[in-house]
């Protein structure tokens, strides 16, 4: 979990940096869960999450190590192209 956290703060320091205005579950919540014993599962974050994909522009998801089976990363695009977002991979390879 805290590397996919780290990686996912790297991407998302990059996309900032570009000029990109971007917000990431892991980055923005995973401190505060872990400080906090938040539950880490997929259901107690679902209806956050999907808030916060419905007043997103662009849904960006990090191909890293699992992505293809985490039930969250799927749940997140299923949701996302049920309400008509755009949807943008990003190679995780690409920000090494």
């Amino acid at each position: 979990m805290e590397e996919r956290y780290l990686k996912a703060m790297r991407v998302t320091a990059i996309l900032l940096n570009g000029g990109q205005f971007v917000y990431s579950p892991i980055v923005h919540c995973h401190p505060m869960a872990v400080r906090h014993e938040m539950p880490k599962d997929h259901l107690f974050w679902l209806e956050y999450d999907q808030h916060m994909i419905g007043l997103s522009e662009v849904v960006y998801v990090l191909k890293m190590d699992g992505w293809e089976t985490s039930k969250g990363v799927q749940s997140e695009i299923e949701f996302a192209i049920g309400i008509n977002k755009q949807i943008e991979f990003i190679d995780d390879v690409n920000y090494g």
